[in-house]
């Protein structure tokens, strides 16, 4: 887990490099086929964790095979971080995905938008049609009001508990067991809650710290 953060960490802060070297180029647009399953985060105007999408609108039956279909399209404005993947890359094997990787806790406003002729053609893994397309504007992230600590000190105070062997042991049973569909003991869900709280709080505050740090003469 420890390892994880930091990689989190250093990915939030090639995002804020990448936009301090370009801003005032504009807002850009990009677009994913996701899962209706992701309506939780339309609905919640905000990401959830690293989300890719692209700067083709290109359809492959990878993308297509999903269990309720959603198309999403953004407009990032210059003032978000995010990266595009093969300016970083100097390597990258997925190039032709034209890859833009948006952070975590970047909150947006959502517009409904109507399907196009050749959208309404594309089917899921259920051989049905899309459910529902969306524009989604990012705004502002959702770090300002994370804890004022240190990187270091959230270090010290907090990945302890989050790289608890049994914590993650526990986390391993929960999530086998969601995408099982075994019963799982509401104690277990509790505690899985509250770990995952404590993972999200630490890499907003290890993110809030690049932010600022790339943002402060702005």
């Amino acid at each position: 887990m420890s390892e994880l953060i930091a990689i989190y960490g250093d990915i939030f802060t090639v995002m804020c490099k990448y936009q301090r070297m370009n801003r005032r180029k504009g807002s850009i647009h990009a677009f994913r086929k996701d899962r209706m399953q992701s309506m939780a985060m339309v609905d919640n105007h905000a990401t959830f964790a690293f989300t890719s999408c692209s700067l083709k609108d290109k359809v492959e039956d990878y993308f297509l095979k999903k269990d309720g279909l959603l198309l999403l399209e953004y407009e990032i404005a210059d003032s978000i971080p995010y990266v595009v993947m093969n300016d970083v890359l100097i390597d990258n094997p997925y190039q032709y995905q034209e890859e833009i990787l948006l952070p975590p806790f970047t909150a947006f406003t959502v517009s409904e938008l109507k399907f196009t002729e050749k959208e309404l053609n594309y089917k899921d893994v259920n051989k049905e049609p899309p459910k529902g397309k969306y524009l989604l504007s990012p705004t502002h992230m959702l770090i300002q009001d994370a804890s004022n600590d240190s990187a270091r000190e959230v270090q010290n105070m907090d990945l302890l508990n989050i790289c608890d062997k049994e914590q993650i042991d526990r986390a391993v049973r929960v999530l086998k067991g969601l995408a099982e569909g075994v019963v799982i003991e509401e104690s277990e869900v509790s505690s899985y809650c509250d770990w995952k709280k404590e993972v999200q709080k630490t890499v907003r505050t290890i993110m809030r710290k690049s932010y600022f740090l790339f943002n402060e003469d702005v």
